[in-house]
């Protein structure tokens, strides 16, 4: 992956691969992380160069030691406990005389949506975050698989929130941003709560609170989106099965898509498709 020559001195360099697999079984993707680890011979005088191969990948470069880098859009130092995140696409190198501890963590552009992705790797960046510090620092101590797994997972799903844009809480309130995000994703069936807060740039705390003081809840505003949605293709499509229609609209389960049309409706969905 590096190509160096050999000298006195080295740095222990950890490279790092989130994947997904697609689980056929039941339709989802399953992440799992594997890991290399290599002892490079340091000589300042060198460029080392990551060859990581593979398309539609961002990566963190995490170093303990001062290193300076070089990308296809920036170059300069990187300090200690510092992150560079650049496209996998591009050229990365960079040369260090100091011994240490480097870090490679290369996470697929599909776990991110077009937008977020843009926000991370245009223009490629440097920054330097306590959480992403705390939680590399453990990943090295990891011996168990889930455990690397959930941590390089955890990793990926902060950084749209350490890089959050500053012109959301200027140009309007968060919560008009989160009910945009709600509003655009109820009705995909897998949309959970901290997928939603990942779209909204900030923590599960953060995007609950919101909500909460501004008197909304998160599975109340999903079951209301998608249960006007179902009402309204009950009506469109009145040949097509009703558990079919609620499938469409996010629900997983017919029984449960009836028991909240009732709630909300006041009358089943079968009765309101011939009211």
């Amino acid at each position: 992956m590096v190509y160096v020559n050999r000298y006195l001195s080295s740095v222990i360099t950890n490279y790092y691969v989130l994947e997904l697999s697609s689980d056929n079984a039941n339709y989802y993707q399953v992440p799992f992380v594997t890991k290399e680890t290599e002892t490079l011979d340091v000589n300042s005088k060198l460029t080392y160069r990551s060859s990581f191969k593979r398309l539609n990948y961002i990566c963190l470069f995490f170093s303990s030691i001062d290193i300076c880098w070089s990308s296809a859009n920036q170059n300069g130092m990187l300090r200690a406990g510092g992150i560079a995140i650049f496209d996998c696409q591009k050229l990365f190198t960079y040369s260090t005389s100091n011994v240490g501890v480097v870090n490679f963590i290369y996470i697929p552009y599909e776990l991110y949506n077009k937008n977020i992705l843009k926000l991370i790797i245009e223009g490629d960046k440097i920054i330097y975050s306590e959480l992403i510090f705390l939680i590399i620092k453990k990943i090295n101590n990891v011996q168990f698989d889930e455990i690397l797994r959930n941590r390089i997972l955890s990793l990926a799903y902060a950084l749209p929130v350490i890089i959050e844009p500053p012109e959301l809480s200027v140009k309007k309130p968060l919560i008009h941003h989160i009910i945009k995000v709600i509003k655009e994703n109820a009705l995909d069936p897998n949309f959970s709560l901290s997928k939603a807060a990942l779209l909204s740039y900030c923590s599960k705390r953060r995007f609950s609170n919101c909500l909460l003081e501004n008197g909304f809840s998160f599975s109340r505003l999903v079951n209301e989106i998608r249960i006007n949605k179902f009402a309204e293709q009950l009506l469109i499509n009145k040949n097509t099965r009703i558990d079919i229609l609620s499938f469409n609209c996010g629900f997983k389960s017919a029984s449960y898509a009836s028991k909240k049309f009732k709630c909300i409706k006041g009358m089943t969905p079968k009765e309101y498709r011939f009211s």
